[in-house]
């Protein structure tokens, strides 16, 4: 940072870090357990007045031992409940590269704009975002494992022919064995126990008493409600934001038997629950209540979908 721009900094400071008791930026995370290189979204949300524009002047502060993979830029909404009042959520795609307890230096927030009560310009710094890197050893393992998202790596072994014949010939006829035996059981279809719709009624009954609460709530559902229908349809899509899932899962939908009502179901469930997750909104209880419960609805029917072709298919077998 300039010269000049510092001492603008303190003399912003100077004049006070809050305005009317607003709350400081805070961070919000997934999750605040990782593995060395996973990747994490965490959220920076403020709170401040409707006529006040915010931003980061300077970004984040990020050494070697972080990895900055997307800024997904800010978005500000008018609070629901006070029109005077306005949250701006800063959203991030970081990575750790070291293991341990880390602590990344909260940002200077800029605040900008006019009004009663408002002073003029002013900055606050942000809460420190803490996270704990996991990257030890667990009892049976004798080397570290590799960052996530990259392959262990590999060394080449001394190759010996005979020994290798021997290992193909066994899992050939293992494979043709295993063949055999299908081909026999297939007359018992086995149904596995379908556990979204189960685990997202669990977590409608949880105690919804908390802004965190629900928010963790809305994100345990939409990983369970977008791996039921990705279980079903055989496609694995986590890269993909909700919208975007939704998008791709629509056209697939008639696979399975189901029809514009589930795809509109999903398109509602995923606005709902985005706005909860990113901190646009904060529903009481009861509304949370009545959005865990579409996603259930949700998950009993793509289970349902799937089990019923699965059967179809035992029997043309």
């Amino acid at each position: 940072m300039s010269a000049p721009a510092l001492i603008a900094l303190a003399l912003l400071l100077a004049r006070g870090g809050g305005q009317g008791g607003d709350a400081l930026p805070e961070w919000h995370v997934d999750r605040d357990k990782v593995e060395l290189g996973e990747p994490v979204e965490c959220r920076l949300v403020l709170s401040h007045a409707a006529s006040e524009t915010a931003s980061l002047p300077d970004g984040l502060a990020l050494d070697d031992s972080w990895l900055l993979i997307e800024d997904r830029g800010a978005r500000t909404t008018l609070d629901a409940n006070a029109a005077t009042r306005a949250t701006t959520t800063f959203v991030f795609e970081l990575a750790s590269l070291e293991p341990g307890a880390r602590e990344l230096a909260g940002p200077f927030v800029a605040l900008a704009g006019a009004g009663p009560g408002v002073e003029e310009g002013r900055v606050v710094q942000a809460r420190p975002l803490a996270l704990t890197v996991r990257a030890a050893l667990y009892p049976e393992e004798d080397a570290p494992r590799p960052i996530v998202g990259f392959p262990a790596p590999s060394f080449p072994e001394a190759r010996s022919f005979p020994w290798l014949v021997v290992v193909i010939t066994v899992l050939v006829l293992g494979a043709l064995a295993w063949w055999a035996w299908r081909r026999r059981a297939r007359g018992r279809t086995v149904v596995a126990v379908p556990l979204a719709s189960a685990s997202l009624a669990a977590l409608a009954e949880s105690p919804l008493d908390s802004r965190r609460a629900v928010q963790d709530a809305a994100y345990t559902a939409a990983q369970l409600l977008r791996s039921e229908y990705d279980r079903a349809l055989g496609v694995a899509r986590e890269g993909l934001t909700d919208e975007e899932w939704v998008a791709a899962v629509t056209p697939e939908l008639p696979r399975l038997g189901l029809d514009g009502e589930v795809s509109a179901g999903l398109a509602r469930f995923t606005e709902a629950c985005g706005a909860v997750k990113y901190g646009f909104a904060e529903p009481t209880h009861w509304a949370a209540r009545e959005t865990l419960a579409l996603a259930q609805s949700l998950a009993q029917r793509a289970e349902s979908a799937a089990a019923a072709l699965a059967s179809a298919k035992g029997r043309a077998a």
